[in-house]
């Protein structure tokens, strides 16, 4: 199943906007010194190169089994997956592995 590992994804970016509002904002909501104005309907968001530090230090106890962290390369250290493709052969598909 797959739900441990999206429930981890989404938590990841939780505790990261969380540490990153925490330690910039006094816990008080997000503040102006996090978000930026966007586009020209004014949208207000959290850069990329704000939340990426806070995102590859997150760490948390992981739906997918033990403690969810990234390493240095930036993978999440827990998961192990199978990368499948879908192929044809002998005139039908058929998923194969490919790493």
């Amino acid at each position: 199943s797959f739900i441990p590992l999206t429930i981890d994804a989404v938590m990841a970016f939780a505790y990261a906007i969380r540490n990153l509002q925490m330690n910039n904002c006094n816990g008080s909501g997000l503040c102006s010194a996090i978000l930026s104005t966007g586009d020209s309907q004014s949208r207000n968001y959290i850069p990329g190169e704000i939340l990426k530090p806070y995102l590859f230090n997150a760490t948390f106890p992981g739906q997918s089994g033990g403690n969810f962290s990234f390493d240095k390369n930036g993978d999440p250290s827990i998961v192990s997956y199978t990368i499948w493709n879908l192929q044809i052969q002998n005139g039908s598909f058929s998923y194969v592995s490919v790493g």
